[in-house]
């Protein structure tokens, strides 16, 4: 059973909130992808209203702090008001290295213990009125710009007689060459953000469904279904459980009608539950955008 993202982005569909450890992921993501843009520099997708709207004298391009107050935004249907954009600063660590040599993890950690891990504006981020639509297409721009990397050559000493002149060859191309490496860093990291918010949004899923008992429930399964760990990548949420559907069916094989039984169960579930399978696909589409591929979870 594939999850279809037109039953998933439906315009009458509410938010799942992005607050704590999702929230913080998925600014991770966003700041890579920005991170991304910025080293290759030409037309900005993402958050390109930020340096104007934060370093209006200089134009310069926003540090972390002022990214994620550019984006922060009110929760709609809330009593947030503009007055309640944070100003918190993220601090910087002395075991901080450039972006491109940090993992996602200690960026991620910079993030969810502060107010910025609620609502984004998301014509703000990337031109979007819905907050899903935004997620799921912030994969995009790390994607095209691994696209358009091209990996110096080094210049052949033959085609150089004069030695200044293969000097001044050799550091063009030790330049290209540290700006190709950073670049093909981030785009990494890029990628390994959008699959850690991928998982956020499946353990955020599997909390209800299966921790919470949900499909087990008479309505739905009838029994209590077996479940499987799934790492995060992160050290804190470091794992969860979720569904095994072949562990599952093995359980109950006794049951001749148990398979019909368990596709109708997780149908049922996901149709119910719809908030949480639209913030799931989001995050799928996410992946797919910068070109991963998207971890299959049992019963959809």
């Amino acid at each position: 059973m594939k999850l279809h993202s037109v039953v998933l982005f439906g315009a009458l569909l509410s938010v799942v909130n992005g607050f704590g450890p999702r929230g913080a992921a998925e600014r991770v993501l966003y700041w890579y992808a920005y991170l991304c843009e910025e080293a290759v520099g030409g037309t900005y997708t993402v958050a390109p209203g930020c340096a104007a709207a934060m370093n209006p004298a200089s134009g310069n391009r926003c540090s972390l702090t002022q990214f994620l107050q550019y984006l922060w935004a009110p929760e709609p249907d809330s009593s947030q008001t503009e007055a309640d954009r944070p100003t918190t600063a993220i601090p910087a660590n002395k075991k901080d290295g450039p972006w491109d040599r940090m993992t996602v993890n200690q960026v991620y950690n910079k993030i969810v213990n502060t107010p910025y891990t609620e609502y984004v504006d998301p014509e703000r981020l990337i031109g979007e009125s819905d907050y899903y639509e935004a997620l799921s297409k912030v994969g995009t721009p790390i994607a095209t710009v691994e696209g358009g990397l091209t990996k110096p050559t080094e210049p052949d000493r033959s085609s150089y007689p004069n030695d200044d002149d293969y000097k001044a060859a050799m550091k063009q191309y030790r330049t290209a060459l540290k700006a190709y490496d950073k670049t093909t860093r981030l785009v990494a990291l890029g990628k390994e953000a959008a699959k850690t918010v991928y998982y956020l949004r499946f353990q955020d899923m599997e909390s209800y469904r299966i921790k919470n008992g949900e499909l087990a429930k008479a309505k739905y399964l009838g029994v209590v279904p077996k479940t499987r760990k799934v790492e995060t990548g992160l050290s804190n949420p470091k794992e969860f459980l979720a569904l095994d559907a072949q562990a599952t069916l093995e359980e109950y094989s006794s049951d001749p009608d148990f398979n019909t039984k368990f596709e109708e169960a997780c149908r049922k579930y996901r149709n119910d539950d719809y908030q949480h399978f639209k913030a799931l696909a989001a995050a799928g589409e996410a992946l797919k955008g910068c070109d991963c591929k998207v971890p299959e979870i049992d019963g959809l």
